[in-house]
C-alpha cells in the first residue's frame, strides 16, 4: 500500500504494474511468512521515503530514529535523514534521530541488567551483535547482482535498469552530466525520482562491498535485497512502461501477468512450494526426541544452551527463560556452569554474526565438557555436551 502511495505521489506509472512487480517477487513471497527482519525494514524504509516525498520531516525523523532497531542498515538511513533535514533547514528534528538508540540502550540495560562495570548508555555497544570482521569469510562482489533475477524475478531484472536510467537521466536537460547535480540539489521532485533508483542500487553496492571485504558479519545473503523490494518493483514497473511505450505494446498488464506467472509454472517442474521441513528442523526434532528419551540426563542437566534456534520450538522452551536457558557463548564454554546441556551444531555454533557465539568443539573439550551423544540427519549433525560435574 505504501509503495502504491509513493508511486501516486510521484506520478510514476500505472499502480497495477507496481503491484504485480512487487507481489510476484519470488524471494519476497518465500519470506512473506518468515519472522526475519528484511520485510519489516522494507516497510519502514518505503514509509520513510514517502515521508520525505511529502516533506513530512517530523515523520521522517521518527521513522529513521527507530530504523536501527530493525536492521543495521538503519544507521545509513539515519545518516541520509540527517543530511536531508539539514539540507531542508529542519534542524530541530535532528534532535529526534538518536532517541531510538538511546531508548534501546536504556531499555536493554533495564530489562537484561547492566553489569556494574558500565553505565546504561554503554549497554548497546557492549551487546552489539554484529562483528566487524565476518566469520563467514568473503566472496565475489558480483554475487548479489548475479542472484538478483531470482530475488526480484527474471522479467523484472532487465527492466529495473531501464527504469533506473529513466529516473536518473531522461528528465534531465542535455548534456545531462552538466545538469544532473544541479537538478538533484535544487529540484525536490527530481531528487525523489532519482532516489527511487539511488536507494536500491546503493543498497546493492553497499552489501556487495561488505561481502567482498568480509565486514559487518555479512555472508552475502540474497535476502538482504528484500529491504528495498518496493523500490525494485517501482523501477521494474517504470522500465516496463517505457518498453511498452517505445515498442507500442498493447495491453501491457496482460503481458505482465503472463510473465509474472512463469516462475509459478516453474514450480511445477522444480518444486519449492509448499515448503518441506528444513534439515535444521528435522535435526532439531531428533535432538528433542533424544532429550525426551533420556530423562535422567535431563534432570541432572536441566539448563539448556543451544546455537540451533529451531530446537527451542521443538522442546517448547522460551529462549528468554533464564531459569532454563543459558547462552551458547564463548563465556559459557570457557566457564561452564553446573547442570548445563549444550547442543553444539556444526553450522550455527561455528558461524554467527557475533564472534562471541562462535564456539569450536576444541574449546568445549578443553574446558571439560563431556560429549553425551551425536545426533545426525543426512549431512548435518549436532553433538550434545554436558557441563562437567562440580568438584566437591
Amino acid at each position: 500500500g505504501v509503495t502504491l502511495i509513493v508511486n501516486r505521489s510521484l506520478k510514476l506509472t500505472r499502480p497495477a504494474l507496481v503491484g504485480i512487480f512487487l507481489l510476484t517477487q519470488p524471494l519476497l513471497f518465500a519470506h512473506s511468512f518468515s519472522e526475519l527482519t528484511e520485510i519489516p525494514f522494507a516497510l519502514l524504509l518505503i514509509g520513510a521515503f514517502w515521508a520525505y516525498v511529502r516533506k513530512q520531516f517530523l515523520l521522517l525523523a521518527c521513522m529513521a530514529a527507530i530504523s536501527p532497531l530493525a536492521r543495521p542498515e538503519g544507521f545509513g538511513l539515519i545518516l541520509v535523514t540527517l543530511i536531508a533535514l539539514i539540507g531542508h533547514g529542519r534542524f530541530r528534528w535532528v534532535l529526534l534521530l538518536p532517541l531510538g538508540l538511546i531508548g534501546w540502550s536504556w531499555l536493554g540495560w533495564q530489562v537484561y541488567g547492566g553489569p556494574s562495570e558500565y553505565p546504561w548508555w554503554r549497554w548497546l555497544p557492549e551487546n552489539w551483535p554484529y562483528s566487524g570482521d565476518s566469520v563467514y569469510g568473503r566472496g565475489s562482489p558480483f554475487k548479489l547482482i548475479g542472484v538478483l533475477p531470482a530475488v526480484i524475478g527474471p522479467m523484472a531484472f532487465p527492466l529495473l535498469w531501464i527504469g533506473a536510467w529513466d529516473m536518473l537521466v531522461t528528465s534531465v536537460e542535455r548534456p545531462w552530466k552538466s545538469h544532473v547535480v544541479n537538478r538533484f540539489l535544487s529540484d525536490h521532485e527530481y531528487r525523489c525520482r532519482a532516489l527511487v533508483a539511488i536507494v536500491p542500487l546503493g543498497i546493492l553496492f553497499g552489501h556487495s562491498v561488505l561481502w567482498m571485504l568480509g565486514k559487518m558479519a555479512s555472508n552475502g545473503e540474497p535476502r538482504y535485497m528484500l529491504i528495498v523490494a518496493p523500490f525494485w518493483a517501482l523501477l521494474a514497473a517504470i522500465g516496463w512502461a517505457w518498453v511498452c511505450e517505445k515498442t507500442n505494446i498493447r495491453k501491457p498488464l496482460r503481458w505482465t501477468v503472463i510473465a509474472a506467472i512463469l516462475p509459478i509454472a516453474a514450480n511445477l517442474y522444480y518444486p519449492a512450494f509448499p515448503m518441506k521441513p528444513a534439515l535444521d528442523d528435522q535435526l532439531a526434532l531428533k535432538i528433542a526426541d533424544w532429550i525426551d528419551d533420556n530423562p535422567d540426563i535431563r534432570n541432572r542437566h536441566p539448563m539448556l544452551a543451544a546455537a540451533l534456534p529451531h530446537l527451542f520450538i521443538r522442546v517448547d522452551l522460551d529462549r528468554l527463560n533464564k531459569s532454563r536457558v543459558v547462552d551458547s557463548s564463548v563465556d559459557i564454554a570457557t566457564d561452564p556452569p553446573a547442570g548445563v546441556m549444550l547442543v553444539w551444531d556444526k553450522v550455527y555454533s561455528l558461524y554467527n554474526s557475533d564472534a562471541r557465539y562462535v564456539v569450536p568443539e576444541a574449546l568445549l573439550l578443553e574446558h571439560g565438557w563431556q560429549p553425551a551423544a551425536r545426533i545426525e540427519e543426512k549431512d548435518r549433525y549436532a553433538i550434545i555436551y554436558l557441563s562437567p560435574e562440580p568438584t566437591k
